[in-house]
């Protein structure tokens, strides 16, 4: 049986024309529940989900992207860190 690690950290990077933002060494735990693989960052409560570790990790990456393109458009990503207890 092949051991998985239990958390691994991302670094993630976004470049608009107004803005650049870095989020570095967001922790992401990784766990199953059921069939699924879950990739969860508990200080972003973002999470991503597949049938494998890798398919879960890949889906994290597109919800972090999402959050902080999403947040930054609108204005709202320090406010929305406040909120998370940042």
């Amino acid at each position: 049986m092949q051991t998985r690690p239990d958390k691994l950290s991302f670094t993630a990077n976004l470049k608009t024309e107004h803005h650049e933002v870095q989020a570095a060494n967001i922790i992401v735990v990784l766990f199953e529940e059921g069939d699924a693989h879950i990739a969860y960052a508990p200080a972003l409560d973002l999470s991503g989900y597949g049938y494998t570790d890798a398919e879960a990790t890949a889906s994290f990456e597109i919800a972090l992207k999402h959050f902080l393109e999403i947040t930054t458009q609108k204005g709202t990503l320090l406010s929305e860190l406040r909120r998370l207890g940042w």
